[in-house]
């Protein structure tokens, strides 16, 4: 809808901006907000807790694992967020 109201001219640069935009907010809240919380609540899960544990551990892993994530079928911004803990 961006590009029907800008064109595609500024409509692409002002929809890049705000993917980044909101991807960083959504980092941030999920970093230094809602850690401790969204925490107690997944780490309840096997799976969830098997992934965290294995991307701590090479940094080279944690980059296959985040994309591989992104072909998830998951809402928007919860890829961000999610990775923020």
């Amino acid at each position: 809808s961006v590009g029907y109201i800008w064109g595609l001219k500024w409509g692409f640069p002002v929809q890049l901006c705000a993917i980044f935009v909101s991807s960083a907010f959504i980092y941030l809240v999920g970093r230094f907000l809602l850690k401790k919380r969204v925490n107690e609540h997944t780490m309840k899960y096997r799976l969830w807790r098997a992934i965290m544990d294995h991307m701590g551990k090479d940094w080279r892993e944690a980059a296959k694992i985040n994309i591989l994530m992104c072909f998830i079928p998951m809402p928007y911004g919860t890829h961000a967020y999610l990775f923020s803990l």
